[in-house]
């Protein structure tokens, strides 16, 4: 037993060097231009963006449309404004997104500095199971040493820490759980009182949208399909497309017409506990 605990002490010293040389490459080691930055489909991301301009607007939205953008909030301070943009990729390629921006008085911004992104089926591979929330990305200079220092701080804490109380085995004790209740309608209900109310904040939007595309997915006759393939096909469901159709139109057309008590009797159907499948 004692040489197995030596050997577990080892395995985690050569595990924290590992990740100490990793954090310098890193963090210390100064990174080149990169290109575009690489995103999955089908995956809504945030972007943080100053600008001193006149007050920027969505372009008008258009189904099918490579880019769903909108403007989640906006900061202005000392006459300049910071906005909190989300977008989205519907396919592969590369793409401007401040491309999608213009002014109040629909003429194009001048000035704006551009944020390339390139969109990648390949990525999508990894987020199957949920849709991420955020991943955000602030056009700023960040100078990395109080925040590098802070990291490497902390993972030599948490090595040190594995290694002195690395935790004994214990026997596993079954728990009666009892029946299992399905949570979904009684979220879902949460969400659209909220709605109803006009008091759902933007995280739970992305929450109720990443929700209802699960709970449609285990409908379609066809599994293990990519993101965007998955939301393709729900769209074109009979059973699911008006519901569907609403909620993407109400989350990601800031000129959208469906209104939130229309949201609500297109989703009020799915938090019947008895229901299954399409929503009649």
């Amino acid at each position: 037993m004692k040489k197995l605990t030596r050997k577990i002490k080892w395995a985690l010293l050569l595990a924290g060097v590992g990740v100490l040389a990793e954090v310098v490459l890193v963090f210390v080691v100064p990174r080149g231009n990169r290109g575009p930055l690489e995103v999955p489909l089908g995956v809504e991301h945030a972007l943080a963006l100053s600008y001193s301009g006149p007050e920027l607007t969505v372009k008008p939205y258009s189904y099918g449309v490579a880019v769903s953008l909108r403007i989640a909030g906006i900061k202005e301070h000392d006459g300049r404004r910071t906005y909190d943009i989300r977008y989205m990729l519907n396919r592969g390629g590369t793409y401007n997104i401040t491309d999608y921006l213009t002014t109040v008085e629909g003429v194009d911004p001048a000035g704006m500095p551009a944020f390339t992104v390139r969109g990648l089926e390949s990525l999508s591979e990894g987020v199957d199971k949920r849709i991420q929330e955020l991943s955000k990305v602030n056009i700023e200079i960040w100078h990395y040493y109080y925040e590098t220092m802070t990291l490497v701080v902390a993972l030599w804490v948490l090595w040190l820490g594995l290694i002195v109380f690395w935790p004994r085995e214990r026997e596993a004790v079954e728990e009666n759980a009892g029946p299992f209740v399905d949570p979904f309608p009684a979220r879902l209900r949460g969400y659209l009182d909220l709605v109803a109310q006009g008091k759902l904040v933007e995280a739970d939007k992305a929450r109720m949208e990443m929700m209802l595309i699960d709970h449609w997915r285990t409908e379609l006759p066809i599994t293990g399909l990519r993101m965007h393939a998955t939301v393709r096909r729900i769209g074109d469901d009979p059973r699911f497309e008006a519901a569907y159709h609403a909620m993407v139109d109400w989350l990601h057309n800031p000129a959208t017409s469906v209104t939130n008590a229309q949201l609500v009797e297109h989703l009020s159907p799915y938090t019947r506990v008895d229901q299954q499948g399409g929503a009649s």
